[in-house]
């Protein structure tokens, strides 16, 4: 099943980032669109990853920029350590949503 294989794929960035980095799932259904819209979840085929979950940008205009955050799409076992690797590196490109 792909769940198993893409979980399986993820408990290494999880192990390696559990001082920082915190996971969790969800879906994007019409009980969870609110706060989906407010972090920048379009889809149920995405990871997103917030640097601090905390701060979220709200509907003004800032000069001050959000924590930075980071998207990966279509979502494969392959490309989630392309991911982490990227983010690991330094090289995966900030998500500004």
């Amino acid at each position: 099943m792909q769940t198993e294989e893409l979980t399986k794929a993820l408990e290494p960035y999880a192990e390696k980032f559990q001082d920082r980095l915190k996971f969790t799932f969800f879906t994007r259904t019409e009980g969870t669109a609110q706060v989906c819209d407010r972090y920048g979840v379009w889809s149920n085929d995405e990871i997103l990853l917030l640097e601090d979950p905390r701060q979220v940008k709200k509907n003004e205009h800032s000069h001050v920029p959000t924590a930075p955050k980071y998207r990966l799409e279509k979502v494969t076992a392959e490309r989630i350590a392309l991911f982490f690797d990227g983010y690991a590196a330094g090289t995966w490109p900030r998500y500004y949503k």
